[in-house]
């Protein structure tokens, strides 16, 4: 599965952005674009309720499961993101 949608709300996908730029991964401003760290690159669309992730590019040896395993801990507790 190389696409996914999270439910979020605007203040949900603010903290995250917030919260991601304290670990060192920028989502850049706007509602389109591309969060890249370490080899990899997700595309992302906000639509103002929900967060679509595409993987467009990873490192070989990371699976697509790792990828979706780490995203769904940032987003594990919406409340808090």
């Amino acid at each position: 599965m190389k696409t996914k949608l999270y439910p979020l709300t605007t203040e949900q996908f603010n903290a995250l952005r917030t919260r991601l730029l304290g670990m060192g991964i920028s989502i850049p401003n706007g509602s389109d674009g591309e969060i890249s760290h370490s080899g990899l690159t997700l595309k992302y669309s906000y639509s103002g309720s929900a967060l679509t992730l595409t993987i467009s590019n990873k490192p070989w040896i990371v699976s697509e499961r790792m990828i979706w395993d780490k995203v769904d801990q940032w987003l594990a507790d919406r409340a808090t993101v």
